[in-house]
Parts: structure tokens; C-alpha cells; sequence
């Protein structure tokens, strides 16, 4: 079965990034590449490949392009606004409204696994004790 998901391109993320460090009020956020564009596509590759639904996708999406810190800044807000597009363009629907919440989760991405993400995107609800 071919997966008809919508997936979001390198150039779409790349996007993202320019737009998330324009409209903060930090001078030193700059959109700059810290890699080649290939981290972007093997990322993309790896939520297009799970056999998860789309949180499951939206989770990898997520976690990875916070971890591979691809970008010189901006890279939890490109993240979460990448997820939340994917989500949203697939008939989810983001339930992780608490934007304090999700602050401090990005911060400390490392301490969840996809179970526990994909919960908090499908539900709104996370352990906070990892945070």
C-alpha cells in the first residue's frame, strides 16, 4: 500500500527555519545551514518509512530535526511548526496546545521516546517528571 501522507520537503523546512529566526526579536537568530541539506532529507525519509500513523511520523519529525541541530538557531520552533504543518495537512489535529508545556518538552527532547511523544501530540499529555 503506498503511503498518501503529505510530507513536508527540505526546501519547506529550510523555509520554516528562515521564517521562525525572522520573526524572533533575537538578533543573533540567523538562518544558517550547520550541514548539508541531507540530514533534512534522511529525517524526512525515516517518518515517510515508519509504518506509524501520522503522530508516530509527526514524533520522528519532531525529535530528530531537534537533535540533529541542523540549523545554527531556530531549530525546537522549526521543529514543532514542521510537526505541527505535517499534523495538520494529514487530518491530525495538534492536541499539544500548552505552549509552556511544549517548551520545556523540546528543551529536553532527549529524555522521551516516540511512544511518548506521538502520545503527546495525538493527546496533549506527557509525563512531566522527564522534564
Amino acid at each position: 500500500m503506498k503511503d498518501k501522507l503529505i510530507y513536508p520537503t527540505v526546501e519547506s523546512v529550510k523555509f520554516v527555519n528562515r521564517l521562525v529566526n525572522l520573526m524572533s526579536n533575537m538578533k543573533a537568530d540567523q538562518h544558517k545551514l550547520l550541514m548539508s541539506d541531507s540530514f533534512i532529507a534522511t529525517i524526512i525519509e525515516k517518518a515517510r518509512e515508519d509504518t506509524g500513523d501520522v503522530y508516530t511520523k509527526g514524533a520522528i519529525l519532531l525529535r530528530d530535526l531537534i537533535i540533529a541541530h541542523g540549523f545554527e538557531s531556530g531549530n525546537k520552533r522549526t521543529a514543532f511548526v514542521v510537526t505541527v504543518h505535517f499534523i495538520n495537512s494529514n487530518g491530525g489535529s495538534m492536541r499539544a496546545k500548552n505552549f509552556n508545556k511544549a517548551e520545556k518538552i523540546l528543551r529536553n527532547i532527549r529524555r522521551y521516546d516516540l511512544e511518548d511523544l506521538s502520545h503527546w501530540l495525538r493527546t496533549g499529555d506527557i509525563n512531566e517528571s522527564k522534564t
